[in-house]
């Protein structure tokens, strides 16, 4: 393990890296955040510098950055907010644009913010990481990607989130967000299942 000081935003980019890797050694592509060839090779070359204990750990403690900072936003800014404009509530639709508006704030800059503090907390808690043999101006070039991709993204679904839970309160979005619910509460098992077997497989590969 090299002594090395890897840099918090380039510590950063090697998580996606790792998370994007496994994606595309998968076989799969994520909507919105594609990737040329060149590109997934860097992020491969990347992702080689992390341990898979390192990347789960990167995983549960920004699940826990991530929440505490939404509801933070919920319980600072969303409902003062929809407070402030109305008092009596009776309005459905100031809440809901408050609400998407607080999405777009955690989704599309609160995830890239707790991304950065959790590999601060790690990078001082733990041994460095190799930082692999892709330059600084390759991966700040990634790095910059990644941040417009989520960026993006958040602000697409902050959008998205008011028609969507008004279309959720009529006859037809209720049993599609049922049908939804119960796909997800049995598909996930077997996601997690497979994501972590390819977290474990290069530990096993010969080469």
């Amino acid at each position: 393990m090299s002594d090395t000081k890897v840099p918090s935003w380039r510590s950063v980019i090697q998580y996606w890296a790792y998370n994007m890797d496994l994606i595309h050694r998968g076989g799969m592509e994520w909507p919105g955040f594609g990737y040329t060839t060149d590109e997934k090779e860097l992020l491969a070359a990347l992702a080689a510098g992390l341990s898979g204990w390192k990347y789960f750990t990167f995983l549960v403690l920004n699940a826990v950055f991530f929440i505490s900072l939404a509801g933070f936003v919920v319980g600072v800014g969303v409902m003062p907010i929809a407070t402030l404009l109305d008092p009596s509530h009776q309005s459905g639709m100031v809440f809901l644009g408050c609400l998407a508006a607080g999405a777009v704030l955690c989704l599309g800059f609160g995830i890239p913010a707790t991304m950065g503090l959790t590999a601060v907390t790690l990078n001082a808690i733990t041994s460095p990481s190799e930082p692999g043999p892709v330059s600084n101006e390759q991966a700040a070039a990634l790095y910059q990607k990644m941040d417009r991709q989520i960026n993006r993204m958040g602000i697409m679904l902050g959008v998205l989130l008011v028609p969507l839970v008004i279309f959720g309160r009529t006859q037809i979005g209720t049993r599609f967000i049922a049908f939804a619910q119960h796909l997800i509460v049995s598909v996930m098992p077997f996601a997690l299942l497979l994501t972590t077997l390819r977290v474990m497989a290069p530990k096993f590969k010969g080469k």
